[in-house]
């Protein structure tokens, strides 16, 4: 009975589905466990004996559980088994490399388990149901997923899953297409090489917006391109975040003028070469000079493959000790001059008409004879240094960053874990140092340290809410002038990120007092937006304050004595209270403005101060009472103010705007209102106004980026809306609310 049964098990089970396709079940084990399957065999597939290319797609979370509808009916994760149950899917792609074409069986495993995708090891038993059952050319073998499919895939191809384990892969894949995929990205590195010495080419989709596209995108151009093989992969990089995979499955979507099922096509496990018009470099051998000449003359030489032309040369520097200087980067021989001692690396990259290209090096090595003085190498202190560019490290790893600015963070910092900077100072003497990070954890610690091992500075930063939510950390180190390491060494609880290091001159941009001090002009800041003001003099203004946050400037004080403090201040709301403070934490000064009628209606309020003279950093920290505007704060020697308007001004516009001449509010008390706040899941919005129409609810974080959008028809003066926060970090985030050109904002705690 059980050999039965396993029989049974072993043949495909056919239902009706959607277009031409049939629901299958697939081992995923060897003890007889299947999942169900979308099966799609091409129009001829009965009447010939033809091997088919195949292509197994593998579905996010949010596809998974019991009904294949979820796949074939979604036009955003779908993949290629919605275009062929919409009947767009045409029934054979031209492969570009012969010409020939090409006629697909698509299979779209379904995990039944919800918010999970086949597993990389389910996935080989997959693979081999296929190949045992259907007529499938081996050769021709492609795998693509999104999300946490993507993922799947990723650690199928790269042989090991997200907790370093090996994965038994023995089926050799021809080419594969990760969108957004879900990735450890301590095994990034890893993967690429297993990916490059499998002869296995990848299209990788991403947004850098989302840390799994992010990540995605690093791999390809990155891990793969850069540091394995330069040209080796694709990639596809669009705004939105972590969604929109709907639109590159669908087959009308091309990359240079390719689709991605055009694009598999091109490759098979045994020749991996394209029949194109492919670019052949070749940039001659080693030189060696000796200074004092300092230049050399690079020469290269390039052909084709199955036809085309030569349409640009371009030589670049890779690396050496200093930079050089190359006087014509655009041609097949050039001269580069300023070389120091050491040893240079330069790239030739050739492009056929076609757009292929290829590259070729060629090293220089400079002798240090008659070198004076010898070259000083390092990051340049004042200035910011990213993360990821150590020079040693240990326990630690990168990834793709959703912080302004994007690129690589440093992650998984745990105790005991450093990294090294070799950085060269321009001056010797004290420096304000901002580190950016971010950590749902408190506790955490660490070290900034000399090449000594002294320890310059110890930051306990409080946690950000989250991994990807980003704030400054300070400290002031004195420096000596050269060339030095410094180490950032890790000594308090898991785990950390880092994305850079800024050093700033403590006698540099300096903000001058007596003087006029604009408040966007921060050095470092917690929880506030800056907007356009539309107070006398234009320009920005810091706004949306409430308790706790603050905003830090540095100043140099011309001499120590007493001063009258200015400060340009807007909002409807009364209670508010804000301190002027040390760099020690002293309260310097206590401010409590009235309200002013409106977050565009300005007015000056004062205070005396004593300051030492000197270089120093001064906070301003709301206190009490929300929401409060700052355009600028003004300091005069002395006591008396005579000389600072006092008087309010009512703006144009404010941050409630109001552009609908016809718009009839004057009989609705308008308010808008969030609560619980902080937020734990759910939380309301209670609005009350009078504008009518479309409305638009988006929440964004404290780095700008948009996290959830709604849309609705605002028909009413009164609404109340429900809405989750449940898939935020913790963290602080700002509630807009848009309808038409109205507009507010409301700050949220999410726990």
């Amino acid at each position: 009975m059980k050999h039965l049964l396993l029989i049974i098990l072993l043949l495909p089970v056919f239902c009706y589905g959607q277009g031409d396709q049939t629901i299958i079940k697939v081992p995923i084990d060897n003890s007889g466990t299947t999942e169900q399957a979308i099966l799609h065999l091409p129009d001829d597939y009965s009447s010939t004996t033809t091997k088919y290319p195949v292509m197994v797609f593998l579905q996010g979370m949010g596809e998974s559980g019991p009904n294949p509808a979820s796949i074939y009916n979604s036009s955003s994760a779908g993949g290629p088994a919605y275009f062929i149950s919409q009947k767009t899917f045409p029934a054979s792609f031209v492969n570009p490399a012969d010409g020939k074409s090409y006629k697909y069986i698509v299979v779209s495993p379904q995990c039944p388990d919800l918010n999970s995708t086949t597993a990389p090891g389910q996935l080989e038993y997959v693979l081999t149901y296929l190949l045992n059952t259907y007529r499938i050319d081996a050769s021709r073998i492609y795998l693509t997923g999104l999300s946490m499919g993507g993922g799947s895939i990723l650690q199928y191809v790269g042989k090991i899953d997200a907790n370093g384990v090996k994965v038994n892969a023995t089926h050799k894949i021809a080419a594969f297409i990760p969108m957004s995929a879900v990735m450890n990205a301590y095994y990034r590195p890893v993967m690429a090489d297993t990916v490059v010495a499998d002869n296995v080419r990848i299209w990788g989709f991403g947004s850098p917006t989302d840390v799994h596209g992010a990540n995605t995108l690093n791999l390809v151009t990155w891990d793969i391109n850069t540091e394995l093989k330069a040209n080796y992969g694709v990639s596809t990089s669009y705004s939105g975040g972590h969604c929109c995979w709907g639109q590159f499955y669908d087959p009308s979507f091309t990359q240079s003028g390719m689709s991605i099922y055009q694009w598999a096509l091109q490759y098979t496990s045994s020749v991996s070469t394209p029949a194109t018009s492919v670019p052949t470099a070749n940039a001659g051998t080693s030189q060696t000079i000796t200074l004092p000449t300092s230049q050399a003359t690079l020469s290269g030489t390039a052909s084709t493959v199955s036809g085309g032309t030569i349409s640009k040369y371009a030589w670049s520097q890779q690396s050496g000790p200093s930079t050089a200087t190359i006087t014509s980067a655009a041609s097949a021989t050039t001269t580069v001059t300023g070389l120091a001692a050491g040893t240079y690396v330069f790239k030739l990259t050739i492009t056929d008409n076609n757009g292929n290209t290829s590259t070729a090096t060629v090293q220089v090595t400079v002798n240090a004879a008659a070198v004076t003085p010898p070259v000083t190498i390092g990051l340049a202190v004042p200035g910011t240094i990213q993360g990821e560019s150590y020079s040693a490290m240990s326990g630690i790893a990168t990834q793709g960053t959703s912080d302004a600015g994007g690129g690589l963070n440093v992650g998984w910092i745990d105790p005991g874990d450093w990294m090294d900077y070799t950085v060269n100072v321009a001056t010797a003497g004290a420096y304000l140092v901002n580190f950016r990070i971010a950590t749902p954890y408190s506790g955490s610690s660490f070290q900034l340290r000399s090449s000594s091992g002294t320890v310059l500075a110890t930051i306990s930063p409080n946690t950000t809410g989250g991994f990807q939510n980003w704030q400054i950390v300070s400290a002031t180190v004195t420096l000596p002038v050269g060339a030095q390491t410094l180490r950032i060494y890790s000594v308090g609880k898991p785990e950390w990120n880092l994305n850079w290091i800024q050093f700033v001159s403590a006698g540099a941009n300096n903000h001058s007092i007596p003087g006029k001090i604009e408040a966007e002009s921060y050095n470092n800041m917690s929880s506030i937006l800056t907007q356009p003001v539309s107070d006398a003099g234009g320009g920005m203004n810091v706004g949306w304050i409430d308790p706790g946050d603050w905003m830090d400037y540095t100043v140099n004080v011309a001499s120590a004595g007493t001063y009258t403090a200015s400060f340009r201040i807007a909002t409807p709301n009364s209670g508010i209270s804000f301190q002027l403070r040390s760099s020690t934490g002293a309260v310097l000064a206590t401010v409590s403005p009235a309200s002013t009628g409106g977050y565009q209606t300005w007015q000056t309020v004062t205070a005396t101060v004593t300051l030492p003279a000197g270089s120093q950093t001064l906070r301003v920290y709301a206190a009490s009472g929300p929401e409060w505007n700052f355009n600028w704060m003004q300091f005069a020697s002395g006591t008396s103010a005579a000389a600072v308007q006092t008087t309010a001004v009512s703006a144009t516009n404010s941050q409630k705007l109001v552009t609908d001449s016809t718009a009839d509010v004057s009989d609705v008390a308008s308010s808008f209102v969030i609560y619980p706040n902080p937020v734990q899941d759910q939380f309301m919005i209670q609005l009350n106004n009078g504008y009518m129409g479309n409305m638009r609810v988006q929440i964004v974080d404290i780095t700008g980026v948009v996290r959830q959008v709604y849309s609705y028809n605002k028909n009413q003066s009164s609404m109340q809306l429900n809405l989750s926060a449940g898939n935020l970090s913790a963290g602080t985030y700002f509630v807009r609310v848009q309808v038409g050109a109205w507009s507010e904002v409301r700050k949220i705690v999410k726990l």
